[in-house]
């Protein structure tokens, strides 16, 4: 499944926090969350923290774009293979992300191709 956003996008853009599960249950199936949808989240100015659920591979173009609050970002998936151009641009300058100890070397690659700031930390 996709993530494209969230049910109603005017009140949702004053989230501060966001998790984004591992899977979504619809008709009583449940399905992974495998990718998250182009914009999903633009423009989300009070967003502070995301965290990703442990099944995500793909992060779409400018998902994240223009989030300037955006400092705290965890991932606990271990398999995130693209992230689309522009998806961290316009985030908060010196943001904290966590990845996984194993694919350090690879997400921070990722990452920096989809947008992430030169003065990332990476934990």
């Amino acid at each position: 499944v996709t993530l494209v956003g969230t049910y109603n996008k005017r009140t949702a853009t004053n989230y501060k926090s966001l998790t984004i599960n591992d899977s979504v249950k619809i008709g009583g199936v449940s399905f992974k969350i495998t990718a998250i949808g182009n914009k999903a989240f633009y423009g989300y100015k009070y967003l502070t923290y995301v965290a990703f659920g442990k099944n995500i591979r793909q992060i779409g173009a400018q998902t994240f774009y223009g989030c300037a609050n955006l400092k705290k970002i965890k991932f606990t998936c271990v398999d995130l293979k693209t992230v689309g151009i522009g998806a961290f641009t316009k985030i908060y300058a010196k943001p904290v992300v966590k990845v996984p100890a194993a694919k350090y070397t690879k997400y921070k690659t990722v990452l920096k191709r989809g947008g992430m700031p030169t003065k990332t930390i990476y934990k």
